[in-house]
């Protein structure tokens, strides 16, 4: 790869990197679209002046599916109180997010592209999240979540802020992300292309686990947990085969370090507050007591198939699987776990453990009919690559090498 193509891609990486921050920006006169949508509407364009065939073409069915499956469920339809416009138009801008990956060339996306781009934009959200979660809970002023110069769409994110301030409870970071949680999971994705890659950074590493901390998501935390426990599965012949009595001791003070540090500054409380909602229960603050009144709700053979169409759900929040079911139906998803079990077969360990991350955290989030789907496949798919480097060698002269970096 040359220098000048080097950068292209370090450019197209950076768009997908800043997608779900853009969201919240858009024209006032048209807001429908936000400027995630034209910057992946940018990449497309460019990938076809750049790509002679598609990648990923699996995911080309779901893109099928979500074009007619709202025809299905209007023409089957009693409910004459439902947005039409707004049922097609959010499916048809789900199957422009799902079709920007088969535009996803390694020629235009690449892997240390994505990781530079994530650093750069993960790095500085973690800072800013450390810093505003640091003046909101002990300075009690407010940073604001909104970039500069940018045309707001998605209001109300500082008012929310401020209350917490108000209320004199612990602010929870999100950076420049619509959510906290947002922020959660968007670390999360930096911090596992960090741990599988070849080129660690102990500094980054250590930026976006501070980053989720900050966040105070319960699903966060907890995958944050199933992170580790996978990379440990992964590699755990070096890690338990290189294992001395110096390590041990080392790890074993780190890990009560920060063991202590959690306890008694009173971070682990408040985590277990926010996971158990104050003893009101695990189900109550993960809102899978929706999930109960969301599965009563009368259904058709044809809604049990096809599904209600991507609307909001009356009865609440629900996690991603629960929600995309009700949306899209059975066949939908049985066509969601053929993309995640195809991509699996065509990428590698890490890439296949990316994938496994993001079905994990829609057990506790929404993500999987949205743009975070965009990215985790698109870095998922991109563990598969291998980079080739040219070593000299003194008595034979020049010659070819490839290794897996």
């Amino acid at each position: 790869m040359t220098k000048n193509t080097d950068k292209k891609s370090k450019i197209y990486c950076l768009i997908i990197a800043l997608l779900p921050i853009m969201q919240l920006y858009g024209f006032s006169f048209f807001p429908l679209l936000t400027f995630a949508d034209y910057l992946l509407l940018l990449l497309i364009v460019i990938s076809l002046c750049k790509v002679s065939s598609l990648n990923n073409l699996y995911c080309l069915l779901l893109v099928v599916y979500l074009l007619f499956q709202p025809l299905v469920v209007l023409c089957n339809s009693t409910d004459f109180s439902m947005d039409n416009i707004d049922l097609i138009g959010t499916a048809w801008r789900l199957a422009f997010y799902v079709l920007s990956i088969c535009f996803a060339s390694k020629k235009i996306v690449s892997r240390r592209g994505l990781q530079w781009a994530f650093r750069v934009v993960g790095g500085i959200n973690a800072v800013y999240a450390v810093l505003q979660f640091s003046f909101g809970t002990f300075l009690k002023i407010s940073l604001t979540p909104y970039l500069p110069f940018l045309p707001v769409i998605r209001t109300g994110l500082e008012d929310q802020q401020i209350s917490w301030i108000n209320y004199g409870w612990t602010v929870r970071a999100r950076g420049f992300f619509a959510e906290p949680s947002h922020l959660a999971i968007y670390m999360l994705l930096a911090l596992a292309f960090e741990l599988f890659s070849t080129h660690k950074n102990l500094f980054f590493i250590s930026c976006f686990t501070i980053g989720i901390m900050v966040s105070y998501s319960s699903t966060g935390f907890v995958a944050f947990a199933f992170l580790w426990l996978c990379f440990i599965f992964i590699n755990r012949r070096n890690i338990f085969g290189r294992i001395t009595g110096r390590k041990v001791i080392l790890s074993t003070s780190i890990i009560l370090l920060c063991c202590g540090v959690f306890f008694y500054s009173g971070y682990l409380k408040d985590v277990i507050n926010h996971i158990f909602a104050n003893g009101a229960g695990i189900t109550s603050q993960s809102h899978f007591a929706d999930i109960n009144a969301t599965l009563r709700q009368p259904t058709t053979f044809v809604e049990f198939v096809f599904g209600h169409g991507l609307q909001e759900i009356v009865t609440g929040y629900v996690p991603g699987w629960i929600g995309a079911y009700y949306c899209l139906g059975v066949v939908g998803i049985i066509i969601y776990l053929y993309i995640f079990i195809t991509a699996m077969s065509r990428t590698n360990k890490y890439g296949g453990a990316v994938l496994f991350l993001f079905m994990f955290l829609n057990v506790g989030t929404e993500i999987m009919l949205g743009i975070y789907f965009v990215l985790y496949m698109v870095v998922a798919l991109r563990f598969n690559e291998s980079t080739e480097v040219v070593v000299k060698v003194a008595s034979t002269g020049e010659r070819d090498v490839r290794r897996m970096l």
